[in-house]
């Protein structure tokens, strides 16, 4: 099930954009949870499910294996909706 409908003319606001904390998602083919959503820009926060990514230490060092994050507007520009959201699904 697609999450937001490219079609939808509404504004997404925060508490719309709320229900899908700690929701699985499909992204672009991989599997994601949804842990935050930022009022900035709006954004929905998607820490990814697999392959963990190497993250550094505050001196640049390799450090430990941490889940990736990536950070999906949902406007690309006022009032234009960013077309990866098409690529958004629930996880059933």
């Amino acid at each position: 099930t697609r999450i937001l409908n490219m079609t939808d003319t509404d504004r997404f606001n925060m508490e719309k954009l709320g229900q899908f904390l700690n929701c699985k998602v499909q992204f672009m083919g991989r599997p994601y949870l949804v842990v935050d959503v930022l009022t900035d820009g709006p954004q929905l926060v998607l820490e990814e499910a697999e392959n963990p990514v190497i993250q550094d230490n505050a001196y640049g060092r390799p450090y430990r294996r941490a889940p990736g994050i990536v950070l999906l507007p949902i406007y690309i520009k006022p009032g234009m909706i960013n077309p990866d959201l098409d690529t958004l699904f629930f996880d059933n």
